[in-house]
């Protein structure tokens, strides 16, 4: 019990970093992520060594999906203090290198989850809002990880062409990231007050990638009329989604 209270407590306090941008209260490494919660046979371990941060599953028997749902997220948690805390803190930027490993570990993780917790898989009726807005968060922590180059690169009035090959591949992926996150929502969305206040706020952090596409490209570029649907589409989410988010 004592290790599920302070788990929920600290994604709570990851919740508040990501959305405030202030460093990160709590620290992961002085208590294990919650395993063997329940006398299923549930075994769950995280190995972290120098070069990052790799989970093993180990099941002997049927797996609770309220349980397992409740060790997925602690994971993540952990992967999004080693996106935010770098740049929070020290106010620097993560190496090319450091954002490609942090990016195939995020993908590592949200591969690894049970299907039930990836669409369009079924799962149980109570977890469907849950897995969405699980899924919204990490394609939000992926698009993160590479945007502070796409800003770096704004700022500079750098178009693609004039960038270098390792800036390219970031805002390359960035603006994919973006854009498969927007879609994701407009599909998963429900109309409900959890649904809607997570859906406004990840497509704000999205939607500001093909902003600033449309600042530094030519309206000749071939992606340009993606960009503006992109925010056209965005702008109508949220107008459809007001009732149940002010920021909306």
């Amino acid at each position: 019990m004592n290790r599920r209270a302070w788990w929920s407590i600290h994604v709570l306090d990851s919740w508040g970093a990501t959305t405030l941008g202030r460093p990160f209260a709590s620290d992961e490494n002085r208590v294990e992520v919650p395993g063997n919660m329940v006398d299923d046979g549930v075994s769950l371990k995280i190995l972290r060594t120098s070069h990052g941060l790799t989970t093993t599953l180990a099941r002997t028997s049927s797996i609770n999906p309220a349980d397992d749902n409740f060790t997925s997220d602690p994971q993540y948690r952990i992967l999004q203090n080693r996106v935010g805390c770098p740049t929070s803190t020290a106010n620097v930027f993560l190496t090319f290198k450091e954002i490609s490993i942090l990016d195939q570990t995020l993908v590592s993780w949200y591969e690894a989850l049970p299907p039930f917790m990836k669409s369009p898989n079924s799962c149980p009726p109570e977890l469907h809002d849950v897995r969405n807005i699980l899924k919204w968060r990490y394609l939000n922590m992926r698009m993160i990880s590479h945007r502070a180059v796409v800003l770096d690169t704004t700022g500079r009035q750098l178009p693609f062409n004039n960038l270098g090959s390792e800036e390219q591949d970031v805002v390359r992926q960035c603006r994919n990231i973006a854009a498969e996150s927007i879609f994701a929502i407009q599909v998963e969305w429900r109309p409900n007050k959890m649904c809607g206040w997570n859906a406004v706020w990840f497509l704000f952090q999205a939607c500001l990638v093909p902003l600033m596409a449309l600042a530094v490209e030519s309206e000749q570029h071939e992606e340009y009329m993606k960009w503006q649907e992109q925010v056209v589409l965005v702008i109508e989410l949220c107008d459809m989604m007001n009732r149940w988010s002010l920021v909306g």
